[in-house]
């Protein structure tokens, strides 16, 4: 399969290639979630995965709110503007980035700018 890979040039000034790798459901440790998987470089030679965990919560609770459930593309955008925010806001994605959650208030801030 081949992976599209796309930049990203953060406000803390590095530039990051990444790729979404896969959506799984999250092992029940992490707790009830989807996991969104993608591979991460700041340097163009090593990549290494970050995975953005969109809780169920947080799911149920924008669909009480919003009166709709979300759908599989709009949960998926929800974890790339959290990759994307977590790139404009961590310093080292590599030491301090590497398993993000999408909580309610998370979720909610994500997808307001969509006006879904």
């Amino acid at each position: 399969m081949v992976r599209r890979l796309k930049t990203h040039a953060s406000d803390t000034g590095r530039v990051y290639d990444y790729c979404f790798v896969e959506k799984r459901r999250a092992p029940a440790s992490f707790g009830a979630a989807i996991e969104y998987v993608y591979e991460v470089s700041s340097d163009r030679r090593s990549f290494f995965a970050v995975s953005i965990l969109v809780m169920d919560e947080a799911v149920a609770d924008w669909a009480a709110r919003h009166g709709r459930a979300l759908d599989d593309n709009e949960r998926y955008a929800a974890a790339k503007l959290a990759l994307q925010q977590a790139f404009d806001e961590i310093a080292d994605m590599r030491q301090s980035g590497r398993q993000l959650q999408v909580g309610p208030e998370k979720l909610e801030e994500l997808l307001a700018p969509l006006d879904l």
